[in-house]
């Protein structure tokens, strides 16, 4: 069996990319679960500095959650996805048909060259 088609792979990288390399939390988001962990350690679970860092985590997963709910509904993926065309190549054409003397011009929407 032959490798895929070309526009195969780039639909795999794109959706890859929006699974792996776009922020799925705010950049903002620091690292108030291990702070949370931290005060539970050193404080004990009632002491007034874990309520604090607790409120912190809370705060901050809250947001992360406000921030994954808005890029969803931005449908970022969905669209690109749609936006891609399948590839149209000259071995398609046969005969009578076949138009070799105006190709069309190759976008990125019709898959890596």
């Amino acid at each position: 069996m032959g490798p895929p088609p070309n526009y195969i792979i780039t639909r795999k990288l794109i959706r890859h990319f929006f699974r792996k390399y776009l922020p799925q939390q705010p950049i903002t988001k620091g690292n108030e679960a291990e702070d949370l962990a931290q005060a539970v350690a050193k404080y004990g679970v009632d002491h007034p500095q874990t309520k604090i860092a607790l409120d912190r985590f809370d705060t901050s997963e809250a947001e992360s959650q406000k921030y994954r709910a808005k890029l969803e509904a931005m449908k970022i993926q969905q669209k690109v996805m749609s936006t891609l065309k399948t590839p149209f190549y000259h071995y398609h054409e046969k005969g009578r048909f076949r138009n070799d003397l105006f190709p069309k011009e190759w976008t990125i929407y019709h898959g890596v060259k």
